[in-house]
């Protein structure tokens, strides 16, 4: 999976420097003002903070969590995704929490699966609406728009499909008709008692995805975090003159590149980070040629990766300092 995320971004990238040439890319990026790439990646640490809060509060309720903790295992979490292969952060994530806070790794494991659902209800929430409700919405009823909407059609099934697999498990009357099974398929056997500690350690780890206080807090939060995103994307725009952005726009830019970058790719999702900006940009007629909104997206990219990378150095030297 390692390999296959590599040759994927390598592929997008090789296609896009291809299609769209170097230099016109570069003269493109000297267009934008240093003080907005600055303003801009402060938009992006707010979002990483906002990120901690919001692990803290979806594992307040089943563990032992602090808000200190909460953001440096973010931090970190996030930052290994950024520098290695394979989305191990997330492991460490859960790792990390699971020794910090004392719980087991499955109610861990079962705290990030809340956060992959929240973040994927909100996301997806967003490109809904800013798609249909754009100006620019016209120019995706053609064929420039067509992937664009399978895509969030694609993963809104899938979205909806793991939102229903976990209300089920965090519903308390089915975790025990589970546990229950579980211990009658093979009776007094040890790896059924185990089997069905887990279980039961999932159902309390995904306690906050049936909390209603719980739920409206966490969705609002996250939308507040890609908020911030999108105007670090506004404030990038406004201090070029590559191309314009409307917030509605902005919203669904930075809903788009968030989805595609789940998939599997390089470190740090290069490649396909940008392949989704571009489509995004060239599909709503933002800009009309290649260059500047490649230059867009890049620099759009450094302002997001180059935080996440200096914020997860600063947590780790915090975190091996609580440790020693």
């Amino acid at each position: 999976m390692k390999i296959v995320g590599l040759i994927i971004s390598l592929l997008f990238l090789g296609a896009l420097f291809v299609w769209i040439p170097v230099d016109d890319v570069l003269e493109a990026l000297l267009q934008i003002d240093p003080l907005m790439i600055v303003l801009a990646a402060l938009c992006t640490f707010v979002n990483l903070y906002l990120r901690g809060i919001r692990w803290y509060l979806l594992g307040r309720e089943s563990s032992a969590a602090r808000v200190g903790s909460a953001v440096r295992i973010s931090s970190i979490g996030l930052a290994i995704n950024a520098v290695l292969p394979g989305k191990v952060g997330e492991l460490a994530k859960v790792g990390m929490t699971s020794r910090t806070w004392g719980i087991g790794l499955p109610r861990a494991g079962a705290i990030l699966v809340t956060e992959r659902v929240t973040d994927g209800v909100v996301l997806l929430a967003i490109a809904s609406v800013f798609l249909w409700s754009s100006a620019s919405v016209g120019a995706l009823a053609l064929e420039d728009g067509k992937g664009l909407s399978a895509a969030v059609r694609s993963m809104a099934v899938l979205t909806g499909f793991v939102v229903i697999v976990t209300l089920l498990l965090a519903s308390p009357p089915l975790n025990r008709w589970l546990r229950s099974v579980v211990l009658k398929i093979v009776p007094g056997s040890a790896v059924a008692r185990k089997i069905s500690h887990i279980v039961s350690e999932i159902g309390v780890g995904l306690r906050s995805a049936t909390s209603p206080w719980q739920i409206v807090a966490a969705y609002s939060l996250t939308l507040v975090m890609w908020v911030m995103l999108a105007a670090g994307a506004l404030l990038l725009a406004g201090g070029s003159d590559l191309l314009s952005l409307t917030i509605s726009e902005a919203m669904l830019l930075t809903a788009v590149t968030v989805i595609f970058s789940a998939a599997p790719s390089a470190p740090g999702a290069w490649g396909i980070f940008e392949a989704a900006g571009v489509m995004v940009i060239l599909s709503l007629g933002i800009a009309e040629e290649g260059p500047p909104a490649l230059a867009f997206v890049l620099t759009l990219h450094l302002v997001q990766y180059a935080p996440v990378v200096i914020a997860g150095f600063l947590a780790n030297l915090g975190w091996s300092g609580r440790v020693s």
